[in-house]
This record gives C-alpha cells, structure tokens and sequence, in this order.
C-alpha cells in the first residue's frame, strides 16, 4: 500500500473550503488513489461505487485547473509531484526519479512539462506554513530540471 504525505491545513484552505461536497470528496479520492507522479486513470463506475459521486464530469469541472486531462479517463494533478517530492527536483526520495520517467511519457502536455521544467510554488497556497518558499520547501525554485526532447 503507497503511502501519501497530505496537508494537514487542507480542509482550511480557502479554494478546498469552497468545494462541493462532492468534489472534495474527488480531491481526496484523487490525492490517495494517484500513481507516485501524480497520474489518475479515472474509472467512473468504479469511482461511482468507491465515493457514490453521481456526476463525475461535473465535479472534475469544479477542481479547475488542479487537475489537467491527459486523454478521456486520464488526470494529472500538476502540484502533486512538488508536494510528495520536497525540494523537486533535488528531492532524495528514490520514488522521485521513477516519477519523473512516467512523466516523460506525457511531456507534450504543457502542464506536465511546467512540472518538469520547473517547481510549481505554493502548492496549495493555504498559509499553513508548509515549507513553501522556504529552503528545500515546496515552493522552493533553487534548479531547474532539465527534459530530454526524445520522449
């Protein structure tokens, strides 16, 4: 079973606290249930079953642009990666590097490649004093990690 880090200050965070139910419902869903970079492949009955969200397509809607659509049923949560992955792309977990080849596959898609090419800062803005901007924090933007254009 993987294990995530999640925001303790998740639920006060302004964008979270505005939710549906619903689709806070669908966050969390998608935040546990992703691969190590951050990739969903979205199954509605299955999702239907597991959180007995009705109208999937409406509530992904309602996450804006926290999630990116790779193909029909495929997600991306672009800020994943960062906030897994302290320090991204310095990290030292050993889960990173194999991320980032997963992401590779997808580099076409400008979010994936932004994550890629960059940190994104303030993963989720909540004011909680997660490390953002701090050294070695998530919203830390000390290198710039390169992408190989053979993918």
């Amino acid at each position: 079973m993987a294990k995530r880090f999640i925001d303790t200050g998740l639920f006060d965070d302004p964008w979270f606290m505005d939710l549906s139910i619903d689709a806070k419902i669908l966050w969390i869903y998608m935040i546990t249930r992703c691969d190590h970079a951050g990739i969903i492949e979205l199954n509605q009955k299955m999702v239907k079953l597991q959180t007995d969200i009705n109208s999937l397509d409406t509530v992904i809607e309602q996450l804006g642009n926290r999630i990116v659509t790779l193909s029909e049923r495929l997600y991306f949560i672009p800020k994943f990666i960062t906030f897994q992955y302290p320090g991204f792309p310095d990290s030292k977990a050993k889960a990173q590097e194999s991320a980032i080849k997963i992401l590779q596959k997808y580099s076409s898609n400008s979010a994936v490649r932004l994550t890629l090419s960059q940190q994104l800062p303030n993963c989720y803005g909540n004011g909680n004093d997660n490390g953002n901007g701090k050294e070695g924090g998530v919203g830390e933007t000390k290198k710039k990690f390169k992408i190989s254009s053979a993918v």
